[in-house]
C-alpha cells in the first residue's frame, strides 16, 4: 500500500526482497518489454553495481526523450562512474535503473523517501556510491506526463511548489557531490544542463522569467553551441 507515501512502500518492499537486483519503479512508470532482462544480463556480465538506460516521457498524443538521458546514453558503456562520465549527474530518475540489492542495503535507499525531490537525490547517491555503472543504450522506462490542455495544446506549467521542490533537490545533489570530493559541484551541474539551455534558447523559452528560475536553481550559464558539446 502507498497510503503512507510511495517512499514508505518502497522501503517496506526492500526489507522483504531476496533477489540480487532491484528495480525501483515509481507511480506512472511503464517498463518496455525486454528492458529488465537486458539490464540484468549486463550486470551479470560486468559485475557492476547498477545498470541504467534512457528514460522517455509520454502523453496520449506523443512521446519524447527525457532530458535526464544525456548523449552518453546513446552508447553502451560498461564499468564507468560519475567521475569518468560526468553526464551521469543528470540521470536523476530511479525507475530507469536496475540496482544490486547489496548497494541499496548499504545506502539505506530510499533514505528520506518522501522529501521533495528525494528520487533525484537518491539517484545521484547511487551513482556516487556505486563502484562501477553500466549504460545500456535503450529506453528502460517510460514516464507518464500530464496531458496538454485540449484548447491550447500546451502542457500545464509547473507549479511554484514543484519548482521549489526541484530547487531543494538540486541543493541536496550539490551537497552530495561536494561531499564526495568533487571540487566544483555547482559548475559541474551547470555544465551538464548546457544542452537543455540550448534547447530553451532555440525554442524561445529562455525568457526573463526562465532566466531567473535557472539562476535560482544555480544551473544558469551559456548554452551549448551544438548537442553534446564537450
Amino acid at each position: 500500500s502507498t497510503e503512507n507515501g510511495v517512499g514508505a512502500a518502497m522501503s517496506t518492499g526492500l526489507r522483504h526482497i531476496a533477489g540480487r537486483y532491484v528495480l525501483l519503479l515509481q507511480p506512472g512508470c511503464v517498463v518496455p518489454a525486454g528492458a529488465v532482462a537486458e539490464l540484468a544480463a549486463t550486470l551479470d556480465r560486468t559485475g557492476s553495481d547498477l545498470a541504467t538506460g534512457q528514460a522517455r516521457l509520454f502523453t496520449s498524443a506523443h512521446a519524447w526523450r527525457s532530458t535526464t538521458s544525456p548523449p552518453a546514453f546513446d552508447f553502451r558503456i560498461d564499468g564507468t562512474h560519475l567521475r569518468w562520465t560526468p553526464q551521469l549527474v543528470v540521470d536523476s530518475s530511479l525507475s530507469n535503473k536496475l540496482v544490486r540489492r547489496d548497494l541499496l542495503a548499504r545506502l539505506d535507499i530510499p533514505n528520506e523517501p518522501d522529501l521533495p525531490g528525494a528520487g533525484a537525490v537518491e539517484a545521484v547517491r547511487l551513482h556516487l556510491e556505486a563502484a562501477t555503472v553500466d549504460i545500456v543504450p535503450r529506453v528502460t522506462v517510460e514516464l507518464r506526463r500530464a496531458e496538454p490542455d485540449p484548447v491550447t495544446g500546451r502542457s500545464p506549467p509547473p507549479s511554484w511548489e514543484s519548482m521549489l521542490d526541484h530547487l531543494a533537490a538540486l541543493e541536496h545533489i550539490e551537497a552530495e557531490i561536494t561531499h564526495h570530493g568533487f571540487a566544483d559541484a555547482r559548475r559541474m551541474l551547470s555544465d551538464m544542463f548546457a544542452d537543455v539551455r540550448m534547447l530553451c534558447h532555440d525554442t524561445g523559452l529562455m525568457n526573463p522569467v526562465a532566466k531567473l528560475v535557472w539562476k535560482m536553481c544555480r544551473i544558469s550559464g551559456a548554452p551549448s553551441r551544438f548537442r553534446a558539446q564537450p
